[in-house]
């Protein structure tokens, strides 16, 4: 295989490595139960990983025992017998086809069930995966949802026996006694997606398949003339349903920070630099190769949503600023929060707690801002507006006056006085800061 890379081996650690190989589609078949039951329903298990970066398109046309051991016909029935599945570029899941046996079906070993697969790709494929296999699974990339649904896979027996001139795979399996009477109502056949890039937690692989794409298609429109507006009114929005309604200028505090973060993903285009840009700088983490770091990327939490959406939808790389500030506003307010403590940290010279506590903070201001309770002063200020303040020299605007602006702050700062106690800590950091801040353009603020 030309390509070095290899992406984890989901359906080999579910099947213990049973597979077969049509095209790009590794698969697997499996009953659910092992042993079925006259006169009880069972689920015929189609298991597909998608060795490729291009979307297959999987047709399964299953065939049943025609008779039973006694010759009795029509004793198997399914109302799936054709099945297509979209499956994604490296995504693994499974087809599964509900299948009815007549009460008085005899039991007997050896029954058979034939599912002929045709795939198919719209364009030209590259291989993400060995013929013969993925990658190793590392189990401190596996999340507890994931390894939960591998280990309840994993308890079936899966085979991967090819028919002889046929493309097809068999499936051998014994009938066991059951209870007489009909058989219940067939249920249709679902497709459910067990592990996608964005599920595996290794930001590598996230790289390494959307990186590019990213860079191409929406890095591009991360400039302030598309982004701070609507980021702006995406800010006044969310606060004004909370219950806590904000002045222009607070917002547009909060949205230049918040386009700060998404600036920086470019910084020789947005003229920030490499430097200033640090762990945010997420075109140059592109330029390179994902598998020649030694320790897991820092992914800005903006980037994993919009990945999210991106692999549903390739389309949507072009389109990023209405899944911004919708979708995926809460993952840019959780970089603007964690970036906002590191500025409040820096000039303000208060510590502002742990890594863990702050984590802890931001969740529970976005679970404030989710469930429209309990926004006040503090949580507002702290440290999204301050955070905004120390960067609001580095996102103006055309035509913007910095005295204008920083006099806007202060009216609404002072609007806010009556809502703290006296000497309340954050009102007189935010207050020094706002000095300090008029101090840089000789701006004098009362």
């Amino acid at each position: 295989m030309s390509n070095p890379v290899n992406y984890p081996d989901i359906l080999g650690v579910i099947t213990k490595n049973a597979r077969a190989n049509f095209g790009v589609a590794q698969v697997a078949l499996a009953v659910r139960p092992s042993t079925p039951r006259a006169g009880q329903p069972f689920e015929v298990l189609l298991l597909i990983q998608n060795a490729s970066d291009v979307d297959v398109e999987v047709t399964a046309t299953i065939t049943l025992p025609e008779s039973d051991a006694r010759k009795q016909k029509g004793r198997f029935s399914t109302k799936a017998g054709r099945v297509v599945a979209s499956v994604k570029p490296a995504e693994v899941g499974v087809v599964t086809i509900p299948v009815s046996v007549a009460g008085d079906a005899a039991s007997a070993p050896g029954y058979h069930i034939l599912i002929d697969l045709d795939t198919h790709t719209a364009s030209k494929p590259q291989r993400l995966r060995a013929d013969t296999g993925g990658g190793a699974v590392e189990g401190q990339y596996v999340s507890p949802a994931l390894k939960e649904r591998i280990m309840a896979l994993r308890a079936l027996t899966f085979s991967a026996n090819k028919r002889a001139g046929r493309s097809a795979l068999e499936l051998t399996f014994d009938l066991a006694p059951g209870k007489l009477g009909g058989a219940p109502p067939e249920a249709h056949s679902t497709w459910t997606s067990i592990c996608k890039v964005s599920d595996y937690l290794d930001d590598r692989y996230l790289l390494h398949r959307y990186g590019a794409l990213l860079q191409i298609k929406t890095l591009p429109h991360f400039k302030r003339a598309e982004l701070y507006q609507p980021l702006k009114q995406a800010v006044m929005a969310r606060f004004a349903d909370a219950g806590y309604p904000l002045k222009h200028a607070e917002a547009g505090l909060i949205a230049k920070l918040l386009t700060l973060i998404l600036e920086y993903a470019t910084p020789r285009f947005t003229a920030h630099g490499h430097v200033a840009a640090g762990r945010y700088n997420i075109d140059t983490l592109i330029a390179r190769d994902p598998f020649t770091l030694e320790n897991k990327p820092f992914i800005p939490f903006w980037m994993r949503g919009l990945i999210g959406y991106i692999e549903k939808d390739g389309r949507v790389a072009e389109h990023p600023i209405p899944l911004l500030t919708k979708h995926v506003f809460d993952d840019v307010l959780r970089d603007g929060i964690d970036y906002g403590f590191d500025l409040v940290e820096r000039d303000c010279g208060e510590d502002v707690g742990t890594p863990e506590e702050r984590a802890n903070y931001r969740e529970k201001l976005l679970a404030r801002l989710k469930s429209k309770s309990g926004i006040d002063f503090s949580v507002a200020y702290l440290p999204l507006v301050m955070g905004g303040m120390s960067v609001t020299d580095l996102v103006m605007l055309p035509e913007e006056s910095p005295t204008e602006l920083l006099k806007a702050v202060s009216h609404a700062l002072e609007s806010r006085a009556n809502e703290v106690e006296e000497d309340d800590p954050i009102f007189a950091m935010t207050q020094d800061l706002l000095w300090r801040t008029g101090q840089k353009y000789g701006i004098k603020l009362s």
